[in-house]
């Protein structure tokens, strides 16, 4: 049998490794063999129906079956964990059900499938399923069946749904079926059907990428639980590189690698690192498990000889240092998949199955351009990246790491008493509301100030707080934070406390899961912590019927994740919109992807968690806009489900569809944003912190507008363009938050402060004259008056 060199796409290479050929033969050897696979199928047959109507699904005349047995029902709320092997029996029970739902005969129809022509292409599916159709040789392979093994709940629930019309699209634009479907229904409803399930098709997102086929990449995973310092290794062979780039989830992240790398913190692989340097113990990378004190890579102070030229490049800013700087460090969704890269570390790659981002991760793995590729993370990520690795034919390497501290479940609970709280404790909580109220009681009832981490609070403020609770000399000797501790922050914590083991995930309280539960334990006793006295992490809970929980989840195997999740390119979005019927809204073109595409494991389409709000907020609130402005906002940086920060989004946008210019300060004035940070900064100027709950909010609503802000100006520069301002104003936001939190501490002077629009102004003597609020918003409305006055003054001066 003749070989020939790599660079063979995905399906050739997949259906080589299929069973029959041993599964390290395709590890070993650099080299495939090139077959040709027969088109030929076994015929499907189809007994002729009379045509005595439509039975007892539809009215009036056309295809029909003999009665099928009726499906099995389920208690409402009992989820089935189903096989492979139990599939096609567990669907072929459903189906009678499945085909009889309004939204199924709706969804078809506004999928492009004449509404006359929907009850006879379902009798005949549903009479093809009664007959055998998912049991049939080859069909599991054919209509990639293995994806859909999972949980289920019943008729009614999403999950069969989709499924079901998954396979409906796949049977009907199959090519054994389309003589007898032409007998029933007019070709050109099955061209509708054959197209949309064709432009929707990403059975191999490995072939977009026809540059990275082209190479053989070394894929070297750096895998361990929280503080095992995984990422120490990948980050010393990047600074080693001549061309490198690093990946990471966050901006902070991004930005102290760039830091670091330009400082000539991180001692290059290779090269020895010098016995008198102090390590530094200060980083939000996971780096700290190594033991360096003694010859320290990552050094506190940097020496010119380990510096390398690095730029900045995230969804917020871009830093360059040099046009010829041979390293980038980036955020994932920034990452440049195109360039040739000696050297690149992708960060977290557990994010892979995050539902909201991890078609970044995917992109990366699949489509990165590099000669080795580093990827750091939780071993939970090793399946998914084996299969994707197998499908692109690229070599692996497996690192594990472990802790070098131990963690330690203590048996003892606080028992709800808050006077147990030590120094050094984190105790971790799932609402913004329950943080707050936690601090209070903490700091009465043991006099220790508590710094906060939140969602919610942005990323520098967090990090500004994580300084407070690390330095032993502030005062802030406790954290009380939600598991938005899990990345990106330094935190020396002794002890992880759980205050709760129950989140509510948009529906209802459900339990954390183990994944979870050892992700936030595993932030207690990071290697360098105060005084190095008490070198383990300690775990506990704050109630007694938590522990049990704890203890399971800790003590449990580690659970592989489910998988891989991608996104769509604009390119394919904007095929799929001209092959949809005109008009069609948002939701139709996302749903497209989640009930039409043929995809294969371990692979899932991005989704949303607010996709609905999403989708009527682009169709109702913004109309106008171009299908790539829509599939931008779709990706942009937006609390969906938040009604203050999409009031001010409806802002930009109403001005970018009528103006073709977003003015960030005029938008601003229209809401009460800017009134509230300048009412916090005129208190600033005048006495001790002080913190009002509504003002801490507002704050946060308009970092995050800022934030936004600066995303689109990356994307569109010439339309959103005062990106200096919003940087400026980014900047002070993050100052009043800091003094804010400051004025929820015990110890200062904790007065609430006023609405912001009864704020006055500062008097002679430098206090502040307080107004009521009819003469507030009478004052508002005046100085509103006045910017617009001057705004349209100089408008008719050009």
């Amino acid at each position: 049998m003749q070989r020939f060199a790599l660079s063979v796409c995905s399906q050739c290479r997949l259906s080589l490794s299929r069973p029959g050929h041993p599964e390290k033969w395709f590890s070993e050897s650099q080299y495939i063999s090139r077959r040709f696979r027969s088109g030929k199928t076994s015929p499907v047959r189809f007994q002729k129906r009379p045509h005595k109507g439509f039975g007892e699904a539809f009215s009036g005349g056309g295809y029909v079956n003999t009665p099928p047995r009726p499906s099995r029902k389920l208690p409402k709320g009992k989820e089935e964990h189903i096989r492979l092997g139990e599939l096609p029996k567990y669907l072929a029970l459903r189906v009678p059900d499945w085909m009889r739902m309004p939204t199924v005969q709706r969804r078809l129809e506004q999928f492009g499938v004449p509404k006359q022509d929907i009850p006879t292409l379902l009798i005949a599916f549903r009479d093809d399923v009664s007959d055998g159709l998912l049991t049939r040789p080859g069909i599991e392979e054919k209509y990639t069946l293995d994806r859909f093994a999972g949980a289920f709940t019943g008729t009614h629930n999403g999950r069969t749904d989709e499924v079901l019309t998954n396979i409906f699209y796949s049977w009907a634009s199959d090519p054994d079926h389309q003589s007898f479907l032409e007998t029933i229904v007019p070709p050109s409803t099955l061209d509708a059907i054959i197209q949309l399930h064709a432009l929707a098709d990403h059975s191999y997102p490995a072939n977009a990428y026809s540059q990275a086929r082209s190479i053989q990449r070394k894929f070297v995973m750096h895998v361990g639980p929280t503080n095992s310092g995984k990422t120490h290794m990948a980050l010393r062979a990047l600074a080693a590189a001549r061309t490198g780039a690093y990946a990471g989830p966050l901006r902070l992240l991004a930005h102290e690698v760039w830091e670091r790398l330009n400082k000539g913190q991180i001692v290059p692989l290779g090269v020895d690192p010098d016995a008198d340097a102090e390590p530094d113990t200060d980083t939000g990378i996971d780096t700290m498990g190594v033991d360096n004190s003694e010859r320290p890579t990552l050094r506190k102070q940097g020496n010119p000889k380990y510096a390398k030229e690095c730029n900045l490049v995230t969804g917020e800013e871009m830093k360059i240092v040099s046009e010829n700087a041979g390293l980038v460090s980036c955020t994932v969704e920034m990452l440049t998949p195109t360039r040739l890269y000696d050297v690149a570390v992708v960060d977290e790659i557990q994010m892979i199955a995050d539902s909201n981002r991890g078609g970044a991760w995917t992109r990366a793995v699949l489509g990165l351009f590099a000669k080795e590729i580093h990827l750091c993370g939780e071993e939970t990520a090793i399946p998914i990246v084996q299969a994707l690795v197998k499908e692109t034919g690229d070599e692996l390497v497996i690192n594990r790491y472990t802790r070098l501290t131990p963690l330690i479940l203590q048996e003892q609970t606080l028992e709800g008493d808050f006077g147990r709280v030590q120094k050094g404790d984190c105790i971790v909580t799932f609402t913004r509301s329950g943080i707050f109220a936690l601090k209070r009681q903490v700091e009465e009832q043991t006099g220790m100030r508590c710094a906060v981490a939140y969602g919610r609070l942005p990323p520098e403020v967090r990090s500004e707080q994580a300084a407070l609770f690390n330095d032993p000399d502030s005062g802030y000797d406790v954290m009380i934070a939600s598991d938005a501790i899990g990345m990106g922050l330094n935190l020396k914590i002794k002890r992880i406390v759980f205050e709760a083991t129950h989140k509510f995930n948009g529906i209802y309280e459900a339990q954390l899961s183990d994944s979870q539960i050892k992700q936030i334990a595993g932030r207690a006793g990071r290697f360098g912590m105060r005084g190095h006295d008490e070198p383990n992490g300690f775990v506990a809970t704050l109630h007694q019927n938590d522990l049990p929980i704890v203890r399971k989840a800790l003590g449990a195997p580690i659970k592989p994740l489910s998988c891989a999740y991608i996104n769509p390119s604009n390119e394919i979005g904007g095929r799929v919109v001209d092959c949809l019927p005109f008009s069609s809204s948002s939701l139709v073109l996302l749903e497209t992807y989640k009930y039409v595409s043929r995809t294969r494991w371990p692979f899932q389409f991005e989704v949303t968690s607010a996709t609905r709000e999403l989708c009527d907020f682009i169709d109702t609130t913004v109309r106008g806009l171009t299908l790539e402005d829509k599939l931008q906002l779709m990706m942009a940086p937006v609390a969906w489900r938040d009604s203050s920060s999409l009031d001010i989004v409806a802002r930009f946008y109403r001005q970018y569809c009528n103006q073709m210019q977003v003015n960030l300060v005029q938008c601003l004035r229209d809401g009460e944003e800017l009134d509230c940070l300048e009412g916090v900064e005129m208190y600033m100027k005048h006495g001790l912190p002080r913190s009002s709950p509504a003002a801490l909010s507002r704050l946060e609503v308009l970092h995050k507008a800022l934030v936004l802000y600066m995303w689109m100006h990356m994307r569109s520069p010439v339309s959103w363009s005062d990106h200096v301002e919003a940087n400026n104003l980014k900047e002070r936001t993050e100052r009043a938050l800091e003094w804010c939190l400051k004025g929820l501490s015990w110890g200062k002077v904790s007065h609430r402060l006023p609405d912001p629009t009864t704020l006055g102004q500062t008097k002679a003597d430098g206090g502040i004259a307080y107004i009521n609020q009819r003469e507030a918003l009478k004052h508002r409305e005046m100085k509103r008056d006045r910017y617009m006055t001057t705004a349209r003054e100089r408008a008719a001066s050009f």
